[in-house]
């Protein structure tokens, strides 16, 4: 019996070699862990931005939009600590975010029903947003602003000529107004 035992080769298998296997979950969390640097770096800046109210604003859901096109969203509201205001941030693409300096302005765009006619009705279905506004060359970059309560009657960058006109007495104009000369419908007033 002692002669079978010793005929009797036990084959082991070497602990120190690479198992191939491996590679693909390796490979794997090496790919997730890419993506989410480059995730992080390709994010844009972040701006604030104050109203009076968040009335319809939503974490996650509300969007920037520069001529309707989005281009932001909003990640956080809060209230302002100094001022009784609301703070929203909005995480802004990196494509436009050196053109969001001193001249932008930024208005929640919501259901509005005035004197002169509605406005914003095509929220009612797709819900509310920030409308932004700002020239097309990059300027000084700037991360706090003040909302506007209510829109500009006439967007920026609208071509024409803007006057002041001064009444003494009892004028009683509105904003949006129609401005005429000889019965020709020449302009709005803005405010």
């Amino acid at each position: 019996m002692s002669s079978d035992i010793e005929s009797a080769h036990v084959q082991r298998k070497n602990p120190k070699r690479f198992n191939a296997i491996w590679l693909i979950p390796v490979g794997a969390v090496a790919l997730a862990l890419g993506l989410t640097v480059k995730n992080y770096l390709d994010q844009g800046p972040l701006i604030e931005i104050f109203f009076e109210t968040a009335s319809g604003l939503e974490v996650n859901e509300t969007k920037l939009t520069f001529r309707d096109v989005e281009v932001g969203t909003v990640e956080e509201i809060s209230l302002d600590d100094e001022n009784p205001r609301v703070m929203v941030t909005v995480r802004l693409e990196n494509e436009i975010a050196d053109f969001v300096d001193n001249e932008a302005k930024f208005w929640v765009v919501r259901p509005r029903l005035t004197l002169s006619g509605a406005s914003g009705l095509g929220t009612l279905l797709s819900g509310v947003y920030i409308q932004g506004s700002w020239d097309t060359s990059p300027g000084e970059p700037k991360r706090e602003f003040v909302g506007l309560e209510e829109p500009p009657q006439t967007p920026p960058g609208t071509p024409g000529r803007r006057v002041v006109l001064r009444s003494y007495g009892s004028a009683s104009l509105t904003p949006d107004a129609p401005v005429y000369n000889k019965g020709v419908q020449v302009g709005r007033v803005e405010t």
